[in-house]
């Protein structure tokens, strides 16, 4: 080609050879100089969709008046679920058997797994909490357990049942179980001696773990007897601290110096960087119950090294709700809501997702642009995978229509990219005390408790996967610059450079002949 072109023609394609070589060679360095891994060993992506955000239907369920018998938990709501070893506990729950106009109280335990995606009934064992709904199931998952990721199980209401044929309000209970998933055995931390070192007895409050210590906020509780021997309910806006060591709770009480959130019930409380995240909830109103739409930070170092309360108010972002759930991702800083109930007096239950980034202070409205999604619900329980990133959710109960769940569904909080992405940038630094576990979809511990036990030395980790993954982006930009302005360029013009030859070699042939 080159003895047959003209000197000009020659000359533009040499240039346009060695813009091509050039940017070959340049994809090729910072392929060599990008740190992060291949992804053969990736957790596979069940799910589809891609980037976008799409819920799956994990595990039918069954009907109400179904017989289960034994193969997965019958439907109920306000039941409670942690994290452990590849998968999630439920216990216990609430619903009213309408067929038979009688309510079913449960106090059964079964596990899900995250690879078979199937249910396995606990054996009922000795010890364990008695039957109630709107109680919290805490996984701590410490060194001092081991890492098996034991569960700590407080309070709750069990609506009298054992003394009455018909729901009592307000019959709260104060207790605290230790369940060890592995030995599948319960063990009363309650302390007997009762006093100071009691907790009050509560429904629909949070509980999380913060560094040998469990944080409860707010709740329903019984602040006096009426004449017709039924409690008067209201709202608590204290924060109580459980030692693991001492048994005992301390209580932290509101002060007018300082802000402090609503008394409130059926609200969610996760933790992101050393402080406590509560959301929305319902509080008593004169008529019904007030919804709630605000975000509150609590210093949890303050609390435990001070004795002290710190609340600080975020930007409030989706609509106000209560009974909905609460999952988070501590080396992302992000925190997600789903569901919940508007209710005025009348409940409408919703299905939406909502983002809040701990980094930019703001809020963001999940959309899941196609697909199946689950029916609108509250009181349900969820968990979040931290090795794929899905949310989970169980169970729950809707208005319209009214019904009881035990559908599993889920949905990826990363999707596509962005999972793989969050992955890599957190291997790039393979070297940190646990950081490989990431890769492990049977992780055994939660990504914020890993951190917890690593050396100090490594507390910046969170800053350098946000830099790694932002570096990661910026060069995944820089390809896609090369390939849009050098590449695509230089093959339109070997395109033209082609079509010439053709042309004159059809004019050398034309003139031959």
């Amino acid at each position: 080609l080159r003895e047959r072109l003209p000197v000009d023609v020659v000359r533009v394609t040499d240039a346009v050879m060695r813009a091509v070589v050039a940017a070959a060679a340049a994809c090729a360095v910072l392929a060599a100089d990008d740190p992060t891994p291949a992804l053969e060993d990736m957790p596979a992506d069940a799910g589809g969709g891609g980037d976008e955000y799409v819920w799956e239907n994990v595990h039918l369920g069954s009907l109400p008046a179904e017989d289960v018998a034994g193969r997965l938990p019958e439907v109920r709501y306000g039941a409670a679920a942690a994290p452990v070893p590849r998968g999630f506990v439920v216990s216990h729950g609430y619903r009213y058997n309408h067929h038979a106009g009688r309510a079913v109280w449960h106090e059964d335990t079964w596990r899900f797994d995250f690879k078979t995606l199937g249910w396995q009934a606990l054996p009922h064992s000795r010890g364990t909490p008695t039957a109630r709904y709107k109680h919290t199931l805490t996984s701590i998952g410490t060194a001092a357990s081991g890492g098996r990721g034991d569960l700590y199980f407080v309070g709750g209401d069990d609506g009298g049942h054992m003394h009455s044929t018909s729901h009592v309000w307000g019959a709260f209970l104060g207790d605290v179980y230790r369940y060890g998933p592995d030995s599948n055995a319960w063990t009363n931390h309650t302390r007997v001696d009762g006093g100071s070192s009691a907790m009050t007895p509560r429904a629909g409050h949070s509980t999380v773990h913060y560094r040998q210590h469990l944080i409860v906020f707010g709740g329903d509780v019984v602040t006096r007897e009426q004449d017709d021997g039924i409690g008067q309910l209201d709202d608590t806006g204290e924060v109580l601290v459980y030692s693991f060591e001492t048994m005992q709770w301390t209580a932290l009480e509101p002060t007018a110096a300082r802000p402090w959130p609503t008394a409130r019930r059926a609200h969610t409380a996760v933790v992101i960087g050393g402080g406590m995240l509560v959301f929305g909830g319902f509080t008593h109103g004169k008529t019904h119950a007030k919804n709630l739409d605000d975000l509150w930070l609590l210093d949890l170092d303050q609390v435990i090294n001070a004795g002290r309360a710190v609340w600080k108010p975020l930007p409030a972002g989706p609509p106000a709700r209560g009974g909905h759930v609460a999952v988070a991702d501590e080396l992302l800083g992000k925190m997600w809501v789903h569901g919940g109930a508007f209710c005025a007096p009348s409940c409408a239950c919703k299905t939406d997702v909502w983002e809040w980034d701990a980094g930019q202070r703001g809020w963001v409205e999940v959309l899941v642009p196609r697909g199946m999604r689950p029916v609108g619900r509250h009181f349900h329980s969820a968990v979040l995978d931290p090795a794929t990133h899905y949310l989970y959710i169980f169970g729950g109960e809707s208005y319209a229509p009214y019904a009881y769940f035990n559908d599993v569904w889920r949905i990826r909080m990363l999707p596509g990219a962005a999972h793989e992405r969050y992955v890599d940038a957190a291997l790039i630094y393979d070297g940190l005390p646990g950081i490989t576990t990431l890769m492990d979809p049977h992780v055994s511990r939660t990504v914020g408790e890993l951190l917890a036990l690593r050396p100090p030395v490594y507390r910046e980790h969170d800053r350098l996967i946000k830099r790694a993954d932002f570096a990661h982006a910026r060069l995944l930009e820089t390809n896609a610059g090369l390939v849009r302005n050098t590449l695509l360029p230089g093959a339109v013009v070997l395109a033209l450079l082609w079509w010439c030859r053709q042309r004159f070699r059809a004019r050398r042939r034309a003139k031959h002949h």
